[in-house]
């Protein structure tokens, strides 16, 4: 079993409106990150929520069968108590954890599941996708040798430094596009982004 942490607890403050709820194609910016999760092969998404939390969860479609919302209480914290408060609620079944962050529509089931397939398939602790070299989202870790380094983060920071010191567990996934590189946190790259999916 592999889970998903979808992070989606920020204040939006380079953006200055809240991103998680801003039209994109069909969907809103997090749905449509939300069903790139779904159709892929990930078994739980566990959603991440803070900032504005019952505003967004009620643009969440109920549908999704695999979708388990929690909310973080301590997201002014930073993105690491979100990623502490996810792996403190995902199934304990689950042997690695995807971690996703919500403002990163454009990332396909696709790659995806080239993450997963590589997880399963290699003898590699964490796994993520490269472009040109460059390291992206989202990252996969192993849980039984990485949950206790997950839980231990600090601050306003992701999962990068764990990646960076235990460079002999990686196994990097080239992929042909610089989507895993963007983060949609300013109106310049919501525009962009809009024109990626019309």
């Amino acid at each position: 079993m592999i889970s998903a942490i979808l992070l989606a607890a920020g204040e939006s403050k380079r953006m200055g409106i809240t991103k998680q709820i801003l039209k994109f194609g069909k969907n809103t910016l997090l749905e449509y990150t939300i069903n790139n999760l779904v159709n892929s092969k990930i078994d739980e998404i566990i959603l991440v929520l803070g900032y504005k939390a019952e505003e967004i969860k009620k643009e969440i479609s109920t549908k999704y069968e695999k979708l388990v919302i929690t909310i973080n209480p301590d997201f002014r914290d930073g993105m690491s108590s979100s990623i502490k408060h996810g792996i403190g609620s995902i199934n304990p079944e689950a042997k690695a954890v995807l971690i996703v962050l919500g403002d990163q529509p454009l990332i396909s089931s696709e790659i995806i599941n080239s993450i997963i397939n590589t997880y399963q398939e290699k003898d590699a602790a964490i796994v993520a996708p490269v472009y040109k070299g460059t390291i992206g989202h989202p990252v996969c870790f192993d849980l039984e040798k990485y949950r206790d380094r997950l839980l231990g983060l600090s601050g306003d920071k992701g999962a990068k430094e764990i990646v960076d010191a235990n460079t002999d567990d990686f196994f990097g996934v080239d992929v042909s596009s610089d989507n895993i590189l963007v983060d949609i946190d300013d109106k310049e790259n919501y525009l962009k982004a809009l024109k990626k999916i019309n």
